[in-house]
């Protein structure tokens, strides 16, 4: 199975959860090519809806090589990001999230996107499945993805390449 791995916004704890991505999903699919997409700090500048866990500071050399030793991108960019303040949602809970933060990260997955569509436009390389993924989520199990496939049902879509996305 060809699989892209397109790994999206900003890389706060990545390194504590880059182990469990190799071994939980890049190494049970030895085919496949990661696209990453992140901001040029570590932690967004925004309200979030979760405690922070490092501070704003830039993507450093250091960072950098580590992405690389970690993941092997086939395409990887790192832009800044400016804030620019949208107001925010207040949950029931009284959790608060920027708005801006929430476009960042639509925008962050589709720029993830564009590296893998223009690399297969290039080259010509077609993938079986594209995982996306934030780099600082942790796998504790391994990622199965023919289970996945075999259970979800595809959404109900017109004929086109989204005819066998599926949404979790």
């Amino acid at each position: 199975m060809r699989v892209a791995v397109q790994i999206f916004g900003h890389l706060r704890t990545f390194e504590r959860c880059a182990p469990t991505l190799k071994e939980h999903l890049l190494d049970r699919y030895p085919g496949h090519d990661v696209f990453l997409h992140t901001w040029d700090r570590l932690e967004s500048e925004t309200v979030t809806h979760h405690e922070r866990f490092c501070m704003p500071s830039p993507v450093d050399e250091q960072t950098i090589a580590a992405i690389l030793t970690h993941y092997h991108p086939k395409r990887m960019a790192i832009e800044p990001q400016a804030p620019r303040e949208l107001g925010e949602l207040v949950f029931a809970n009284g959790e608060r999230i920027s708005i801006s933060g929430i476009r960042y990260m639509f925008t962050t997955m589709q720029r993830a996107n564009k590296l893998r569509e223009r690399y297969s436009s290039e080259t010509g390389t077609k993938y079986d499945v594209v995982v996306m993924v934030r780099p600082d989520i942790a796998l504790h199990r391994p990622l199965d993805l023919d289970a996945f496939m075999a259970y979800s049902r595809p959404p109900r879509l017109p004929t086109d390449e989204t005819t066998r996305t599926r949404y979790a």
